[in-house]
């Protein structure tokens, strides 16, 4: 796992093994519900010295027998080495589009190289998708593109929509298709 924090009863947080600075300070919205078994993985903007990054993280609640329980966070980074690890069939290239930002960024679509060619040809698709919050199809260059909604992970920033702007999360896939 790349982020772990434990955060008692009351939402003070007291251990993170990504920000140890954050020892002390509270985390108020892992507290909002006392039981989170069964709660699936979901999108998390996380907070670090040097910047943010885009997480899956999951959160279980250990019991000591009294009303106090304890918050274990963890979580993944989703970066290019993310997309490294996956397995993908022949001529499939998969493409993270990271956004923080509420605006288009270049820079936020990456592939397991990093940065990808010509982020703008995907802008439009991206864009629209930003808008409509809806799975889109598009040809570029004669080889059909998809850009999915990562719908399985919801966002607890904005709690029951997905229409969160400070840790949205598009994933680009392609069949046949090569910068």
């Amino acid at each position: 796992m790349d982020f772990v924090e434990f955060v008692n009863w009351d939402g003070t947080i007291i251990s993170s093994a990504q920000y140890p600075g954050r020892v002390g300070y509270k985390n108020d919205w892992v507290t909002a519900r006392k039981d989170w078994r069964g709660t699936p993985a979901f999108l998390k903007r996380e907070e670090l010295p040097d910047g943010v990054a885009l997480a899956v993280t999951a959160v279980r609640t250990v019991s000591g027998g009294n009303d106090k329980s304890l918050y274990i966070i963890g979580g993944w980074r989703l970066d290019q080495n993310f997309l490294a690890a996956l397995v993908l069939p022949a001529g499939m290239r998969a493409l993270l589009y990271r956004n923080l930002e509420p605006a288009f960024v270049s820079a936020a679509l990456t592939d397991v190289n990093g940065t990808t060619d010509e982020p703008e040809r995907l802008r439009p698709l991206i864009e629209q998708v930003q808008r409509n919050l809806k799975r889109r199809s598009r040809r570029l260059t004669g080889k059909r593109m998809q850009l999915q909604r990562k719908l399985s992970m919801r966002c607890r920033c904005s709690a029951e929509t997905m229409t969160c702007s400070r840790c949205s999360w598009w994933a680009v896939r392609a069949k046949n298709w090569y910068c």
